[in-house]
């Protein structure tokens, strides 16, 4: 599963349904249906036996819409849950999950509460709804969106957030009880362990899809908007304070890896929301066509997701990662949309990348001499894969996709599959068989034998070493899937950070000199950055390309920083 929302597509929307809120309604005309993207349930659209369900609900009337159903010798445990989804009608301390937004048109409000009328009743799930309708957070492998437990709990309050936290509840009956008072068609995945890191993943939202072509086809730049979870109108004011709420979360979940870690994210937080919101604004029209212009519905549908959700709140909320030091932004924004709409809404804006980034960290790091010469010699590794499989610069991102997978992380079998499912995605033509000889490349075939190599060293010395911030990380500790792979990926991406801070520094120069403030930063992207400026561009731009030269060519490190548009 990916914490990188960048990578996320869609779930399958829904179906047309029966029964919502305790009222029995005709099935609606429109009955297109989606037949389930999730590839555990086929093409059939018929529902995936291991998808939960509850047996035979209990039946809630629309006079008592979150009176749940009581039973004998049901546990505390599941009756405090009950109580905690019942007094969750009103909330008066909800803090809102990062992956999604709540603002909508005053139409579409009020044309979910006709079609789910319960939830004018019950905040808690009204909450969940819109969680479901709206957030960017899905799986990488199923498309599905995730759930995790916290999430679910947020959705109902802060008190069943801090039981979930203790145990003291259990999310799934809550599910059960969302599916049985709102949408009886709703259905997920149970493959359940937050020990293990494994959250549980949305089969089928049972959302009418003409709820979801609703939700796509609003104008939420124009139109006065209502925050759908508080029933309330939108204004700037909640934008701040779904800004401060995301703030607040960002230091929640997990604690920086390191110094750098923390002094971007405050940089970066810190950055004016007018920003975002001006490109957003300007450029919206054209980034729904690029959105629109997309192959594959799956696409599309998560790009829209993102632009909804930046419509008014486009700026990114960084908060640390598990297991690594990059920062991952917590909501929908710039930072996680796709490349191509982020291009059409910054395109004021200069996007620089470190040239190669993974290779020369990993031709330093790991002493491939040759490697290094021909990095350091002006040498092209997309040139050379291009010419090696017989592709052109169209395939640069499936073979980046490639590329990123041997450094960063996976299985050697697993590769070729990443490309083949990126180029998918993309709507490129790559056969299984050059696939397959990306691996072949003596670039590539070097970095995988080296790559083992300080697999062996990890295993016999319990971790490694990140030189980059002089901690060592240990094997045991890592909760990864792949704790290997994973610690190996840690130190390349502690190292992109670290070839990076010249440029934290000369940011931090200029916000703190008013009289001569011609630029920021206002993207992070791992192994690159975005910048606004606002006066003497060439002569900033060079300075910033100069600083982190200097300090790659001082320790060894054959990388740039080049410009991406």
């Amino acid at each position: 599963m990916s914490n990188d929302p960048s990578r996320q597509g869609p779930q399958e929307e829904g179906k047309p349904q029966g029964s919502k809120g305790g009222e029995r309604r005709k099935p609606i005309k429109d009955t297109e249906q989606t037949p389930s993207q999730d590839t555990r349930g086929g093409e059939t659209g018929e529902q995936d036996p291991r998808a939960c369900t509850v047996t035979k609900p209990p039946k809630f009337g629309p006079d008592r819409p979150s009176e749940p159903h009581r039973a004998e010798n049901k546990s505390d445990q599941y009756n405090r849950t009950e109580n905690i989804v019942r007094e969750a009608r009103n909330i008066n301390d909800l803090s809102l999950p990062a992956n999604m937004s709540p603002f909508v048109t005053r139409d579409f409000k009020i044309l979910v509460l006709q079609e789910y009328p319960i939830l004018e009743k019950h905040q808690g799930h009204r909450t969940f709804f819109t969680y479901l309708l709206t957030t960017v957070f899905t799986d990488d492998d199923t498309d599905g969106i995730v759930i995790p437990y916290m999430t679910i709990a947020r959705c109902y309050g802060k008190q069943a957030l801090e039981k979930a936290k203790n145990g003291n509840i259990t999310t799934g009956v809550i599910l059960n009880i969302f599916q049985s008072q709102v949408v009886d068609e709703f259905r997920y995945y149970d493959a359940y362990s937050a020990s293990a890191g494994k959250a549980r993943t949305v089969e089928r939202t049972g959302i009418d899809n003409s709820i979801f072509r609703a939700w796509e086809e609003q104008d939420l730049i124009s139109e006065d908007l209502i925050d759908f979870v508080r029933l309330k109108p939108w204004t700037g004011k909640n934008s701040k304070n779904l800004r401060d709420e995301l703030k607040e979360q960002s230091g929640e979940e997990n604690s920086p890896h390191c110094e750098d870690a923390t002094e971007w994210r405050n940089y970066l937080n810190g950055r004016s929301p007018n920003l975002f919101t001006r490109a957003v604004k300007e450029n919206y029209g054209e980034a729904r066509e690029v959105a629109a212009s997309f192959d594959g519905r799956t696409k599309q549908n998560q790009a829209l997701r993102h632009l909804n959700a930046m419509a008014e709140q486009p700026q990114p909320i960084y908060g640390f990662s598990d297991n690594t030091v990059r920062l991952k932004s917590l909501n929908p924004s710039l930072q996680t949309v796709d490349s191509d709409i982020r291009h059409v809404i910054t395109q004021d804006w200069v996007e620089l990348d470190l040239s190669s980034a993974q290779l020369a960290v990993a031709a330093t790091e790991w002493e491939m001499t040759e490697l290094r010469d021909f990095l350091a010699n002006g040498g092209n590794i997309w040139d050379s894969l291009f010419g090696y499989l017989d592709l052109g610069y169209y395939a640069k991102g499936p073979l980046k996709k490639g590329l990123y997978s041997v450094v960063f992380g996976s299985p050697r079998f697993q590769i070729p599959e990443n490309i083949s499912d990126e180029a998918e995605e993309e709507g490129i033509d790559i056969s299984s068989d050059t696939a397959s000889k990306f691996l072949e490349h003596p670039i590539i075939e070097e970095l995988l034998e080296e790559r083992e190599r300080r697999i062996e060293a990890i295993e016999e010395n319990g971790g490694i070493r990140d030189d980059a911030y002089d901690r060592w990380i240990s094997l045991e500790e890592c909760t990864a899937q792949n704790p290997k792979l994973s610690l190996l990926a840690q130190v390349a991406q502690a190292r992109e950070m670290w070839l990076l801070r010249p440029v934290l520094d000369l940011a931090l120069e200029q916000k703190n000199d008013r009289k001569r403030h011609a630029w920021q930063v206002t993207l992070l992207q791992h192994d690159g950055f975005s910048v606004h400026f606002t006066r003497s561009r060439e002569y900033h731009l060079d300075r910033i390309k100069e600083a982190v030269k200097q300090r790659a060519e001082r320790h060894g490190y054959p990388t740039e920083l080049e410009v991406e548009n």
